[in-house]
């Protein structure tokens, strides 16, 4: 009798081991996919030859091909960037072209180095303080 408690003991803390290794394997290697809540939520873009501000979804953004020329989305109405205001009218302009991937010769970030000499494209002033 005590022998087959003994064995019943050990089954019951295997089954528990197994059950808790199960749950951290699919807890830490869960799926890259992003909620949907999260992807449906709104994302807005400069249309860069227009310059109309353009909504879209991340899940749309999360599709569109990268240009590795500028680093702009690939959008159905051409290419699209991140927002940004001008330093000196305010207006909404597309973020400065920074190719993906390109080190900075200076000790600035590709962006910080991009935005120093970025020129508004609705002004024509200095359109960052950096």
């Amino acid at each position: 009798m005590e022998g087959s408690k003994k064995t019943l003991l050990a089954l019951g803390l295997i089954v528990v081991i197994v059950i808790a290794i199960v749950l951290i394997v699919r807890n830490r290697g869960g799926t890259d996919k992003m909620p949907a809540a999260i992807m449906a939520q709104p994302v807005e873009l400069v249309d860069v030859k227009t310059g109309a501000v353009v909504t879209s979804t991340r899940g749309d953004v999360a599709n569109m091909a990268i240009d590795p020329q500028t680093g702009y989305l690939k959008g159905k109405s051409g290419d699209l960037a991140s927002p940004m205001n001008c330093a000196a009218c305010k207006a909404i302009i597309p973020m400065p072209p920074v190719a993906p991937g390109v080190e900075s010769t200076s000790g600035l970030s590709t962006l910080d180095e991009a935005l120093k000499n970025y020129v508004c494209p609705k002004c024509g002033k200095k359109a960052h303080t950096l």
